[in-house]
């Protein structure tokens, strides 16, 4: 997932917007099963209007939401795996 979260924000950064419609459909499974449900609407948000090439100023801070809030969850469950 990590790898995801960078190649998501560099095609958001270089305004790839197919490249962060696809990468963000990738991430929707992955945020979906772990059940991360704070983030649920925002990556359909970013994968629709990426695609759609519509509300595009709202991409970049739903992206930083959204690593935020994963990285958060990598750091509580490498926590949970050490105890």
């Amino acid at each position: 997932m990590p790898q995801n979260l960078d190649e998501l924000s560099k095609a958001t950064v270089a305004e790839n917007w197919e490249q962060v419609s696809k990468t963000a459909h990738k991430l929707k499974s992955t945020v979906d099963s772990m059940g991360i449900k704070s983030i649920r609407q925002e990556i359909r948000t970013v994968e629709a209007n990426a695609k759609q090439l519509q509300s595009l100023e709202e991409i970049a801070p739903l992206v930083e939401k959204i690593k935020a809030v994963i990285d958060q969850c990598i750091v509580q469950l490498q926590s949970e795996i050490m105890e």
